[in-house]
């Protein structure tokens, strides 16, 4: 898979202030100078202190709502003008996310660059411009890269208080959900949080490509492997195990949701558009691991059709 490109198929230079290389058609949303702006007083929180007592603080607001709310939270069936709402929310937390990236890298030192867009695996994504945290020390790395999180959390709790105040339990859980959602940044499989964090613990740059030739080496003589060695082995036969029963999954044991996805897909954009039905989180999901399965099954064919045919033109070339 990482020769077709779904995982990772080659090493990736870092180099300053430029748009991450795996991302398609990315583009600046905020310039550095604006960035820069805000993070000058975001950096604030920064301060170990402060650090520490929000990182609690929120961390303590959310779990309270998740153990009280409990199943209402996935549950809720909510309106088109709330999902709209939602979206809205959400767009504004991911920024949030975005800046905590930056005036953490401001706070340690590091240069920083604008806020972007792109495509990831062609799902649309934010990104912020920190590559200059390389020369930073490993523990303000990894602070950092967990940023993003610290400050959806903040921005999370901040929506609890005001669902509170304002006596609006949607809003409360509009909160915990997406709050929820944002710990999949710490999944280390994909171009996320997680990926870094673990990169920088291991001190090991573009993580997936080592991983990867770890695992064609299975087989070899492992004399000379150390202690990280068969850390990115077993990384490495992990991650395939995950892609392998993602696939096993959504082929064997729900075929259907492949095959019905254009109808489930159309009835939903008919029930939130034109009927205002109400909708949960639950009923929304459902329709993002055929999505998903979708778009690695189209980048795999994109990258795997050429290089089939590279094949086959020279095996004919060879008889020739």
């Amino acid at each position: 898979m990482a020769l077709f490109g779904i995982i990772e198929d080659a090493a990736v230079t870092v180099k300053s202030n430029l748009t991450p290389d795996y991302l398609k058609l990315s583009f600046i949303i905020i310039n550095k100078k604006t960035v820069a702006k805000l993070t000058s007083f975001l950096r604030i929180l920064f301060f170990p202190s402060v650090l520490w007592s929000m990182s609690m603080l929120s961390v303590l607001v959310l779990l309270t709502c998740f153990v009280t709310l409990n199943e209402e939270i996935f549950q809720t069936s909510i309106t088109r003008n709330e999902w709209t709402f939602f979206i809205l929310l959400s767009f504004i937390g991911v920024t949030f996310h975005e800046f905590g990236h930056a005036a953490a890298a401001h706070y340690y030192g590091a240069n920083h660059g604008g806020i972007g867009g792109g495509f990831y695996l062609f799902m649309p994504v934010y990104f912020a411009d920190v590559t200059d945290i390389w020369k930073l020390p490993k523990k303000e790395r990894i602070i950092v890269n967990l940023a993003g999180i610290y400050f959806e959390f903040i921005y999370a709790a901040f929506l609890v208080f005001i669902g509170l105040l304002l006596n609006n339990q949607h809003l409360i859980i509009l909160a915990c959900v997406f709050s929820a959602l944002s710990l999949y940044n710490l999944y280390p499989f994909a171009r996320s949080d997680g990926y870094w964090v673990l990169s920088d613990a291991i001190e090991l740059p573009n993580l997936m490509f080592h991983s990867t030739l770890k695992v064609k080496q299975v087989f070899n003589s492992k004399a000379d492997w150390k202690a990280k060695d068969y850390f990115l082995l077993v990384y490495g036969l992990f991650n395939y195990s995950t892609l392998l029963y993602f696939f096993y999954f959504i082929v064997i044991k729900d075929p259907y949701s492949i095959l019905y996805f254009p109808q489930n897909f159309i009835r939903l954009i008919k029930d939130i558009v034109f009927e205002n039905s109400k909708l949960s989180f639950i009923d929304f999901s459902r329709l993002f691991i055929p999505m998903l399965f979708f778009c690695l099954l189209f980048r795999f064919l994109k990258k795997a059709l050429p290089f089939l045919h590279r094949k086959i033109r020279k095996r004919l070339f060879s008889f020739s």
